[in-house]
């Protein structure tokens, strides 16, 4: 029985990373592709990211290239919301910066 729970926990664990892998990816595509976001944009690259941020945090498996692209999207993400202090994205991202403190903060 607990072979078939470490079974389903690194399965979930797995999944998580990937899910980390796509929306960094995402992100980082809305990022290059726009300068001017509505705020359901806003609230989607807060989402992407810091959930991004959080399956990363906690797990072991993440790699290294995986740590780096968080990273590099986080930094991305941090210029052009002007250190995520800028009224449009603080506004429309609430929640998502609640749940997300750490990677929200307003200190790089």
């Amino acid at each position: 029985m607990d072979v078939a729970r470490t079974g389903i926990i690194f399965h979930s664990g797995r999944v998580e990373i990937e899910d980390a892998q796509r929306a960094l990816n995402q992100a980082q595509q809305i990022l290059a592709h726009s300068a001017n976001y509505q705020p359901e944009e806003w609230m989607l690259l807060a989402t992407l990211v810091g959930e991004a941020d959080l399956a990363i945090r906690q797990t072991s498996d993440a790699s290294a290239e995986l740590r780096s692209l968080r990273d590099r999207v986080v930094g991305e993400f941090r210029d052009i919301t002007d250190g995520f202090t800028k009224p449009e994205f603080v506004q429309a991202s609430g929640p998502v910066r609640r749940r997300n403190k750490e990677l929200f903060s307003d200190r790089p």
